[in-house]
């Protein structure tokens, strides 16, 4: 479905596929396709700070655990 929409020029909805199926590098790759940076960018930018944050909280969890004892 999100090719179809590539293939069509509807990157916005391809790009809501691919997010909606948990394939945000698909999005950022379509768009970096494209030479469409800024948008490669921003797809990219809101995931990234999504994993930095659940990274930061695992660390934190697992820093927690570890002093606990």
């Amino acid at each position: 479905m999100p090719q179809e929409c590539e293939t069509d020029g509807n990157l916005r909805q391809a790009e809501q596929y691919y997010i909606e199926s948990g394939d945000w590098k698909a999005a950022v790759n379509m768009y970096r396709s494209q030479d469409m940076w800024d948008e490669a960018h921003r797809v990219g930018g809101s995931f990234i700070l999504v994993l930095q944050s659940e990274r930061l909280t695992d660390f934190n969890m697992c820093f927690l655990s570890n002093t606990e004892h």
